[in-house]
């Protein structure tokens, strides 16, 4: 850490006071200042134009050497792109226009109608006892460069099935089918990456809370595949319901906060109010996603956590969302997360996937706390300062998992020779709809 918070003042807090101009003059993030791909015609004619890959639900749906080539194109898109589209089918575009409508009139309500109608249950203590229900956030985003920002949420957890206060049984029916439908198709994504990266499916699906042991004979072999259709068990995948709008009266469009996501696989269809912009990996561009993506396009990416697991084969995509000035944006981001207590492990990183976020929630406070100190984001000073923390979080590792003799699930998959494969038939079977449709 500096010292200047401390300088010309016996307590420091004259000086932290002193830095606060330093603080309000530096972006959130050393990202959000870099052009946009088509705003740089030179860069524009010496890359060329460069198109997102887009596959067809179909596709995934192949089986043998077919689905072996798709997994590659997926994989390539992701470490090239971080981002690629997928092509719905008329059903499942169906049901994503049926819960838009839905969260449309629940989010038209009253702040207080909706946190009567969708208040989370509450624990002993009168707090939050599970993440499902209605919240609305508040961001104040005090650095100069963004006005302060409401949203709207409702997040639905089927692992807190009993749990969720449902504010109508129409968005109750409209969001589980549209749930089931995105946990299908995230698993037919996970099933294609995981022949391109030549490692046993159970081994990915095990990181999201599924089992990946079984015995041969078929009775277990159906129960197996009963608990792959179980999103329940996988108790952090969420969908979440956004209503972006503009409570403020903004003047300029406002960018919130650049980040990437911590889980596996997210899907986002596309919305009616374009936002999404990505940061182009090979290219440190802003791209603006949703210009390429077509009505009925899901739009998938991944997570860190599946970066790390891929060994950076697949990048996690780093992205924002732009809100306009009297605009209002309905989102409907659904992520497939790793429980708790899942190993994420690359060969040189490994750690459960609840310590992992836990320790990149701390770095994030810790950059606040350098904006303060008057280090500026991506400058080489605070690039030496990561570094060595990071050096100090690994050592700190090292020394926990050496006292223990646990191994990882997908280190336990191939021990085991337990490699269960999972047809497209079947996981359609099992989320009860035709895919294909």
């Amino acid at each position: 850490m500096g010292n200047t918070s401390s300088s010309g003042t016996s307590d420091g807090h004259h000086g932290i006071a002193g830095t606060k101009s330093t603080y309000y003059h530096h972006p959130e993030s050393p990202y959000d200042d870099l052009p946009y791909h088509h705003d740089d015609h030179e860069d524009n004619n010496k890359e060329g134009e460069f198109k997102m890959t887009r596959i067809s639900l179909q596709d995934l749906l192949k089986e043998g050497d077919d689905l072996t080539s798709v997994g590659d194109v997926i994989v390539d898109a992701l470490h090239r792109d971080s981002i690629l589209f997928v092509q719905n089918t008329s059903e499942g575009q169906a049901d994503m226009i049926a819960l838009r409508d839905e969260a449309m009139k629940y989010f038209t309500l009253s702040k207080d109608d909706k946190m009567a109608l969708g208040a989370p249950h509450q624990n002993d203590e009168g707090k939050r006892a599970y993440f499902s229900g209605y919240s609305q956030i508040h961001f104040e985003n005090r650095d100069n460069r963004r006005d302060p920002e409401w949203r709207d949420v409702f997040q639905i957890r089927t692992s807190e099935s009993d749990h969720i206060p449902w504010p109508s049984s129409s968005l109750k029916e409209a969001a589980l089918r549209h749930y089931e439908h995105q946990w299908g198709l995230a698993l037919l994504v996970l099933r294609a990456i995981s022949v391109s990266l030549r490692v046993p499916c159970s081994a990915l699906l095990s990181i999201a809370g599924l089992p990946h042991h079984r015995n041969d004979s078929e009775d277990d072999h159906e129960q197996h595949l009963h608990h792959h259709h179980d999103s329940s068990l996988s108790q952090n995948t969420n969908l979440c319901l956004f209503h972006y709008f503009d409570a403020h009266g903004y003047k300029t469009p406002q960018r919130c906060m650049v980040h990437c996501d911590h889980g596996l696989v997210t899907l986002l269809p596309k919305t009616d109010a374009a936002g999404l912009e990505l940061l182009h990996p090979s290219i440190q561009r802003w791209v603006r996603v949703e210009e390429q993506a077509r009505d009925d396009d899901v739009i998938m990416y991944c997570g860190l956590a599946l970066q790390r697991v891929s060994r950076d084969r697949v990048l996690a995509a780093t992205h924002r969302v732009v809100r306009l000035p009297e605009k209002e944006r309905y989102s409907m981001p659904f992520e497939m997360k790793p429980n708790d207590d899942a190993i994420i492990d690359n060969g040189s990183y490994r750690q459960t996937f609840k310590r992992m976020t836990e320790e990149l929630a701390w770095k994030k406070i810790q950059r606040q706390v350098r904006r303060v100190d008057g280090i500026i984001p991506g400058s080489e000073e605070e690039r030496v300062i990561m570094e060595r923390e990071d050096e100090e979080a690994a050592k700190r590792r090292n020394e926990e998992e050496a006292s223990k003799s646990s191994s990882s699930c997908a280190n336990e998959a191939r021990e085991a020779n337990v490699t269960i494969e999972i047809t497209s038939h079947e996981i359609q079977q099992l989320v009860g709809t035709d895919m294909s449709a």
